[in-house]
């Protein structure tokens, strides 16, 4: 620029500058891009989150492409849009639309209140524990169709064993982290329910020269 007329500042004021556009009013979005095949569960998942969003069943088998950046999430089958998602960070959670389900699914759906007050309608007939036992169960759900399953056997219990035995299973499993209708069953197939809790042996204080007691830690 030493053999120039002109600087560099003055190359840019005269030239350039007034070539210039206003700067976006809001800041550049980085998007991603993954393709994936969509599964059986009709569901797609951004495998950073591990959570899982809905797209029409009819794309089950076929590759869609999720396009999604901070705040939204969008998929697309081939050039058209087929489902956008505000984007969750829930892990291992589902994000579904309802027009997205089969038909069958969706009656399921509509069902869901209906089934879940049965549930606990008729593990209220047979006990307390059992319906601590149901409401564990509902809570815990991953999908629906799972937790109503597992319910549906627990109550399906009462046709081999009465109720009374059934009662004693469920308090019986009540403390446990994971509650399901495989531990209720195997607590009555080897006849769990009828066996006395172990007793817990109550701490008794040992008296003895070298130990100090509560005083001493004042």
């Amino acid at each position: 620029m030493q053999q120039k007329e002109y600087s560099r500042m003055e190359c840019f004021t005269a030239i350039e500058k007034p070539l210039l556009k206003p700067l976006p009013s809001h800041p550049f979005v980085v998007k991603y891009r993954r393709e994936v095949t969509v599964n059986s569960t009709y569901h797609v998942q951004i495998s950073e989150d591990k959570h899982f969003y809905s797209v029409p069943y009819q794309t089950i088998g076929k590759k869609v492409t999720i396009v999604y950046d901070r705040t939204e999430v969008e998929i697309y089958s081939g050039y058209d849009r087929i489902a956008s998602f505000k984007r969750s960070f829930v892990s291992h959670g589902y994000s579904t639309q309802t027009e997205h389900l089969p038909e069958k699914h969706k009656a399921y759906k509509r069902s869901k209140e209906y089934n879940a007050a049965y549930f606990r309608e008729r593990a209220k007939l047979v006990g307390v524990n059992t319906l601590h036992i149901i409401d564990k169960i509902l809570e815990s759900k991953v999908f629906v169709q799972q937790s109503y399953s597992s319910c549906n056997g627990v109550i399906g219990l009462l046709r081999k064993y009465p109720e009374d035995r059934l009662e004693a299973a469920c308090k019986r499993a009540s403390s446990s982290a994971v509650i399901n209708y495989g531990m209720i069953k195997n607590i009555l197939e080897k006849k769990l329910d009828q066996q006395t809790p172990p007793t817990i042996t109550a701490y008794i204080s040992i008296e003895h020269d070298n130990i100090r007691g509560a005083k001493e830690y004042n």
